[in-house]
Protein backbone atom coordinates (compact mmCIF):
# COMPACT_ATOMS: atom_id res chain seq x y z
CA UNK A 1 0.00 0.00 0.00
CA UNK A 2 2.79 2.41 0.76
CA UNK A 3 4.80 3.83 -2.11
CA UNK A 4 8.49 3.32 -2.02
CA UNK A 5 10.35 6.60 -1.45
CA UNK A 6 12.55 5.89 -4.49
CA UNK A 7 9.49 5.77 -6.77
CA UNK A 8 8.19 9.06 -5.38
CA UNK A 9 11.59 10.75 -5.77
CA UNK A 10 11.95 9.40 -9.33
CA UNK A 11 8.54 10.82 -10.27
CA UNK A 12 9.36 14.19 -8.74
CA UNK A 13 12.72 14.26 -10.52
CA UNK A 14 10.99 13.43 -13.84
CA UNK A 15 8.43 16.21 -13.36
CA UNK A 16 11.17 18.68 -12.45
CA UNK A 17 13.12 17.70 -15.57
CA UNK A 18 10.07 18.19 -17.80
CA UNK A 19 9.33 21.58 -16.24
CA UNK A 20 12.93 22.76 -16.68
CA UNK A 21 12.96 21.61 -20.31
CA UNK A 22 9.69 23.47 -20.94
CA UNK A 23 11.00 26.66 -19.32
CA UNK A 24 14.24 26.46 -21.31
CA UNK A 25 12.86 25.83 -24.79
CA UNK A 26 9.57 27.72 -24.87
CA UNK A 27 9.25 30.88 -26.92
CA UNK A 28 8.87 34.05 -24.89
CA UNK A 29 5.49 35.65 -25.51
CA UNK A 30 5.10 39.39 -25.42
CA UNK A 31 2.02 40.26 -23.38
CA UNK A 32 -0.54 42.41 -25.18
CA UNK A 33 -0.49 46.10 -24.42
CA UNK A 34 -3.39 47.85 -22.74
CA UNK A 35 -4.33 49.36 -26.08
CA UNK A 36 -4.80 46.20 -28.08
CA UNK A 37 -7.69 44.80 -30.06
CA UNK A 38 -8.36 41.44 -31.69
CA UNK A 39 -10.58 41.39 -34.76
CA UNK A 40 -12.17 38.02 -35.47
CA UNK A 41 -13.45 37.47 -39.01
CA UNK A 42 -15.75 34.47 -39.40
CA UNK A 43 -14.67 33.91 -42.96
CA UNK A 44 -12.17 34.95 -45.59
CA UNK A 45 -10.22 38.14 -44.79
CA UNK A 46 -9.88 38.89 -48.51
CA UNK A 47 -13.67 39.15 -48.80
CA UNK A 48 -14.03 41.39 -45.74
CA UNK A 49 -13.15 44.95 -46.73
CA UNK A 50 -15.07 46.30 -43.74
CA UNK A 51 -12.94 44.28 -41.33
CA UNK A 52 -9.77 45.41 -43.11
CA UNK A 53 -10.97 49.00 -42.73
CA UNK A 54 -11.65 48.45 -39.02
CA UNK A 55 -8.15 47.02 -38.55
CA UNK A 56 -6.57 49.98 -40.32
CA UNK A 57 -8.69 52.38 -38.27
CA UNK A 58 -7.67 50.84 -34.94
CA UNK A 59 -4.03 50.81 -36.02
CA UNK A 60 -4.17 54.49 -36.97
CA UNK A 61 -5.25 55.20 -33.38
CA UNK A 62 -2.15 53.36 -32.03
CA UNK A 63 -3.89 50.13 -31.10
CA UNK A 64 -1.89 46.90 -31.23
CA UNK A 65 -4.11 45.07 -33.75
CA UNK A 66 -4.48 41.29 -34.09
CA UNK A 67 -6.52 39.77 -36.90
CA UNK A 68 -7.90 36.26 -36.67
CA UNK A 69 -9.35 35.05 -39.98
CA UNK A 70 -9.16 32.52 -42.75
CA UNK A 71 -6.75 33.24 -45.57
CA UNK A 72 -8.55 32.39 -48.77
CA UNK A 73 -8.82 34.79 -51.68
CA UNK A 74 -6.07 37.24 -52.43
CA UNK A 75 -5.75 39.97 -49.83
CA UNK A 76 -4.43 43.38 -50.91
CA UNK A 77 -0.66 43.48 -50.56
CA UNK A 78 -0.77 46.86 -48.79
CA UNK A 79 -2.81 45.18 -46.08
CA UNK A 80 -0.54 42.11 -45.75
CA UNK A 81 2.63 44.22 -45.60
CA UNK A 82 1.24 46.72 -43.10
CA UNK A 83 3.21 47.02 -39.90
CA UNK A 84 0.15 46.91 -37.67
CA UNK A 85 -0.80 43.34 -38.58
CA UNK A 86 0.46 40.76 -36.13
CA UNK A 87 0.92 37.51 -38.02
CA UNK A 88 1.25 34.17 -36.32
Amino acid sequence: MYLDIRIVLACLLGLLTLWLAYQTFRKPVEPPSYRSVAIVVLGDIGRSPRMMYHAESFASHDFNTYIIAYKGTSTPSRFLEASFINKS
